[in-house]
């Protein structure tokens, strides 16, 4: 999966044991402050307490990045990256961002992709209370539908299973948008803390040297960045593929290319069209 592939997740089955919604993870309150029956705004708005706000000024509903993905020399499709709106989730405001990929017609007759994930990022706290996604990739076809309930630390699924969250947990497309809010440098390492697939996950992220990076959009100044997923036996980089993300070096750390070796080949999504929000 082209957008999936931006950021290693876990793909396997769980192994955390379900965590009941009447089963809290205990802050210290009375079960009756459960985020889905707070009606007072500011008994609710005291439990936002324990999040840390985040500066951002990196991105804002209007930015939208397309990339042309190629696969060895084929124009494979294309793939974008957009935040589109502030929309009310969970009673917090969000930013609305959307990830789709889309093979061409010519990779089609091969290979279809149609996917497309969203992401609802907190405005204040940079942490996201919603995931979605709709994955067709030839006759493989998965829909996923998470509420992140950030206050108790449950992740509910479609299918109702509910499952314990980290604290101020990301999840695959948001942890992008956390990066490029951060101050980076080379040589620096950052840990991004994740919730996908049913797993809890932390990503660890080396930042490695200034490169002069070309696409068909511009000429960007970028520090290399490249990311490990942390399991419980260690660090872990995949065996048969290898990620490299090229953020720009300036304060809106615009992702303008990715390099996805993978076992049968390369894929590189390189930045072919840039709109920036109006009020940047």
């Amino acid at each position: 999966m082209l957008l999936c592939a931006i950021l290693p997740a876990a793909h396997a089955e769980s192994d955390t044991p379900d965590t009941q919604r009447d089963d809290l993870i205990d802050f210290g309150l009375d079960a009756d402050d459960d985020l889905s029956i707070i009606d007072s705004a500011e008994r609710r708005e005291s439990r936002l307490d324990q999040f840390t706000v985040r500066e951002n000024s990196a991105f804002s509903p209007g930015e939208r990045l397309v990339y042309s993905v190629r696969y060895g020399f084929i124009q494979a499709g294309e793939a974008a990256l957009e935040v589109r709106r502030e929309a009310m989730v969970a009673g917090r405001p969000c930013y609305q961002i959307v990830g789709t990929a889309k093979s061409s017609d010519f990779f089609s007759s091969i290979f279809r992709v149609n996917d497309r994930v969203e992401s609802y990022l907190d405005t204040l706290y940079l942490i996201p209370w919603r995931f979605e996604k709709e994955l067709n990739e030839g006759k493989f076809h998965a829909s996923e539908h998470v509420e992140m309930d950030q206050i108790n630390r449950v992740a509910t699924y479609l299918d109702g299973r509910t499952f314990e969250m980290v604290p101020e947990a990301q999840d695959m497309i948001s942890a992008i948008y956390h990066l490029r809010t951060l101050d980076l440098d080379p040589g620096d390492v950052v840990v991004v803390k994740t919730h996908a697939d049913r797993q809890n996950v932390d990503i660890e992220i080396h930042i490695g040297e200034r490169k002069r990076v070309k696409t068909s959009a511009g000429e960007f100044d970028c520090l290399e960045a490249q990311p490990f997923l942390l399991l419980d036996t260690g660090l872990y980089d995949h065996k048969k593929g290898k990620l490299l993300m090229y953020l720009t070096d300036d304060e809106r750390r615009l992702p303008v290319m990715f390099k996805i070796k993978v076992f049968f080949g390369s894929i590189v999504m390189s930045l072919s069209e840039l709109s920036l929000a109006e009020d940047s």
